[in-house]
């Protein structure tokens, strides 16, 4: 009986003995083969310049020791297809994800359709639509002459560009991530101005345009049919229905504070 049991004892003595052997041996084979075993990574099979939008065409995989990966390196080619290269990416290098960007979140001038050009133009709370115009939306844009003298008020309103794309609203460039559902903003910031797309003969048009008059702008529905109305222009007539000349009001006094000075202009 007493055998049997040192016979077990030492069975599983021994057991325990080739288990840790094996295990040794293996973390030293790790040690050795371990930074070189080869794993996988994304090259680049051409010259890949700054600003590409980057395709598959332009990728393989490739394994590579584990010693020799470049920290940050992309594994899989899904990870970089359809983002733009922030620097020139050179053939047979390994692309790494600090290289890349989402394309929709590039520079404005990737944002910019072909043939147009980018343009800002100044709004309030009242021309701006209270601010509630984002990135992707489109607009009518108005302009108000005023041509009125001491005696009379003659001012006009004509709609001078329709179906106008907002590529940003002062520095914001994200556009909504769907157009059919609200976006609650957690901080109510004034908008100052907004970066919109127009051709280069109405870009000419939209600055001159800021220097005769005031500028608004009409937040048009979202997908709707880009259709162009001929609009006329619109008066003080037109919008009042009256025939009469309408008489000029006088300005409201206004105080001026200059220091210590204090006195009334009109």
């Amino acid at each position: 009986m007493k055998n049997k049991r040192a016979i077990i004892i030492a069975a599983i003595v021994a057991g325990f003995a080739v288990f840790a052997h094996n295990l040794f041996i293996k973390s030293r084979i790790e040690q050795v083969i371990g930074p070189y075993e080869k794993v996988d990574v994304v090259v680049s099979t051409a010259d890949i310049l700054r600003d590409t939008i980057i395709d598959e065409s332009m990728l393989t995989s490739e394994k590579v020791p584990k010693k020799f990966v470049q920290p940050g390196s992309i594994t899989t080619i899904d990870q970089a297809v359809g983002r733009l290269a922030l620097t020139t990416i050179k053939k047979g290098q390994q692309v790494l994800d600090a290289s890349l960007i989402k394309y929709t979140e590039s520079y404005l001038s990737h944002e910019i359709p072909s043939g147009m050009r980018a343009i800002t133009i100044a709004v309030t709370d009242i021309t701006g639509v209270a601010g509630l115009i984002k990135p992707g939306n489109y607009v009518d844009i108005l302009i108000t002459h005023d041509y009125s003298d001491k005696q009379t008020v003659d001012k006009r309103t004509k709609t001078i560009f329709q179906n106008v794309k907002i590529l940003a609203v002062d520095r914001n460039l994200t556009k909504i991530s769907n157009p059919l559902v609200a976006v609650e903003d957690t901080k109510k910031e004034r908008v100052n101005n907004v970066t919109i797309a127009l051709p280069p003969r109405e870009v000419q048009r939209i600055v001159l345009a800021q220097e005769l008059g005031m500028i608004t702008l009409a937040l048009r529905k979202q997908l709707e049919e880009p259709g162009i109305q001929e609009l006329p222009e619109d008066n003080v007539f037109s919008v009042t229905g009256t025939k009469e000349p309408l008489k000029a009001q006088d300005k409201p006094p206004y105080y001026e504070l200059r220091g210590t000075q204090f006195g009334t202009r009109y």
